[in-house]
């Protein structure tokens, strides 16, 4: 049974080295705390293959295999092992997720990793003798303390274990977390406040998707997929800000923050009572209106964004029938049917929100024929994504040209929800914190007397959450609960802290975060384990953080 049980765990080891990680990967991230969760996840996993040894083969070829090639292809797009977020993800929304898996999936790897599984039990099993039944407990016994040990050890990491034990770890941990539920809008009712519509301006607040700041001349990219931008800038029509941080990695973590000035970590809910940007221009006289290129019913952001205070809605099905996250409706045609007419008819003074479309995976469906100017190798290229950046940089130009043309004193706000990763260490899309991720592209296109202002703080460390507080302060609106975000005509302490956070509720709680420092490097917050990971890749408990680190997340743990 033993000798059994190692010889598979050998394979399995070899598995997991070349064909669910590689040798690579190991080297560049080996270290005394991967060398400790390797070696505990070792003997995890041969427990495991113990424990399920009595079981009829082709039942021992599922239970070790399919996990494997699971743990292969998402490791092969995101660098990482699977986590309790992925598995969420996929009882959530399955088709999405399966899409994803099959339009990057290898085959070839996948069979491979079968076929050796189930000739190595076949093999195996001739050989093996039947244990006995008190073997079997002691095996379940000394495995789920290992576990134990793996999900609450504040020294834990997942994407260090063997590739087997983290995958039923991982499963273990999303059991133990529970599913995450949404708690239910308490908005107050606003006050009205009786203001002079004509002194109003008119404000577009646009989200984009998928929008990457290194994949644009204000990241100082090599190919030319911002010219429009460029040249707005250099008339000064826009000012772009070089070191903004997103609130999250992920659309339904960043779009509600953004449009209410907080950011996490949130795992209580305070968002949920707070007022949208929405609300507050609702009351002071503004005709507002909820623009979207994607489909707003995904993910609950309809429910969360769409309120009494909005006076139209318009939903990217309403445009594309076949509308929703990963493939929205055109964004120039969008703008051209439901925010031209706003712009035109001039009879209010209105306030737009509108979420692009953008330049979300599959990258190569969001530019049409006419902008390919790079030749795109697969959907999801660099060039692919450089095409549909090239497409955004048109679209916002018109965006801006029209706008700026009729109201000289408007102002349009743009930020990206999150940006995107494009393969080497950090993986594809986005699913971590680093900068490709998480470091924004944000500008802000305003009237010529309140450039001066805004261009000093083009250095400054700043949040998405910055937004909504800025254009509170530009309508003189006091927020009825204190934001996190601060007005950028207001002072911004060089020495800012900003998070970038996946621990709110809008999206399954998932308990990380990072805290940015204004030159961009970061400490990694892993709250399930209590630990944090500093710049010098040092991990400590998160209680030795300085007082000034923790106080950015402190209060709403309590």
């Amino acid at each position: 049974m033993l000798k059994h049980s190692f010889y598979l765990f050998l394979i399995i080891f070899i598995i997991d080295l070349f064909l669910v990680k590689n040798i690579n990967y190991i080297f560049d991230n080996f270290g005394e705390r991967f060398a400790v969760n390797l070696f505990f996840s070792i003997i995890g996993s041969v427990l495991l293959i113990i424990s399920i040894s009595r079981l009829n083969k082709i039942w021992q070829v599922f239970i070790i295999s399919i996990p494997l090639i699971i743990e292969a292809n998402y490791f092969n797009i995101y660098n990482k092992l699977i986590t309790p977020f992925g598995i969420k993800t996929f009882f959530e929304d399955g088709k999405m997720v399966l899409d994803l898996t099959f339009n990057n999936i290898n085959y070839i790897k996948s069979i491979f990793i079968f076929l050796i599984i189930y000739i190595s039990i076949t093999i195996l099993l001739n050989n093996q003798t039947q244990i006995k039944t008190k073997n079997i407990t002691i095996s379940i016994i000394s495995l789920s303390i290992l576990y134990i040990f793996s999900l609450f050890s504040w020294y834990s990491l997942t994407n260090a274990q063997n590739s087997l034990f983290a995958f039923y770890g991982s499963i273990f941990e999303t059991l133990k977390n529970g599913k995450n539920i949404n708690k239910k809008i308490s908005r107050p009712n606003l006050t009205k406040i009786e203001r002079d519509k004509n002194n109003l301006p008119n404000i577009i607040y646009i989200i984009g998707e998928s929008a990457t700041l290194s994949h644009t001349f204000f990241g100082n990219y090599e190919r030319d997929t911002t010219p429009n931008l460029k040249k707005l800038a250099q008339s000064g029509d826009l000012i772009a800000f070089n070191n903004a941080i997103s609130i999250g990695t992920k659309t339904r973590l960043s779009v509600p923050y953004m449009s209410v000035g907080l950011t996490g970590i949130d795992p209580k809910g305070e968002i949920y009572k707070y007022p949208t940007i929405l609300n507050y221009a609702k009351s002071v006289g503004y005709e507002t209106y909820l623009i979207s290129s994607q489909d707003l019913s995904w993910g609950g952001l309809r429910d969360f964004l769409l309120d009494r205070d909005v006076d139209k809605f318009v939903n990217g099905t309403d445009v594309n029938p076949n509308a929703r996250v990963h493939k929205g409706a055109d964004d120039l045609e969008m703008i051209q049917k439901h925010i031209y007419p706003i712009i035109e008819k001039n009879d209010k003074p209105f306030f737009i929100l509108f979420q692009m479309d953008g330049n979300h995976y599959p990258y190569s469906k969001h530019s049409p024929d006419n902008f390919k100017i790079w030749q795109e190798n697969g959907e999801n290229s660099v060039e692919a994504f450089d095409n549909s950046m090239r497409y955004s940089d048109y679209v916002l130009n018109e965006l801006i040209i029209k706008l700026r043309s009729k109201f000289k004193n408007s102002w349009l706000f743009y930020s990206a929800d999150h940006g995107q990763n494009f393969g080497n260490g950090n993986g594809m899309f986005n699913d971590n914190f680093s900068l490709n991720i998480v470091h924004n592209l944000f500008f802000i296109s305003a009237p010529e007397n309140n450039r001066t202002e805004l261009i000093k703080k083009i250095d400054s460390p700043i949040s998405q959450a910055d937004i909504v507080p800025t254009i509170l302060d530009i309508l003189n609106i006091e927020p009825i609960y204190k934001l996190d975000g601060i007005s950028l005509f207001k002072n911004i302490d060089k020495n800012r802290l900003r998070i970038s956070s996946n621990y709110m509720p809008t999206l399954h709680n998932n308990p990380e975060a990072s805290i940015f420092f204004p030159d961009l490097t970061s400490i990694e917050i892993d709250f399930s384990h209590n630990n944090a990971k500093l710049p010098n890749n040092k991990i400590i408990k998160l209680n030795d953080l300085n007082e000034t680190v923790k106080s950015i997340f402190q209060e709403r743990l309590k």
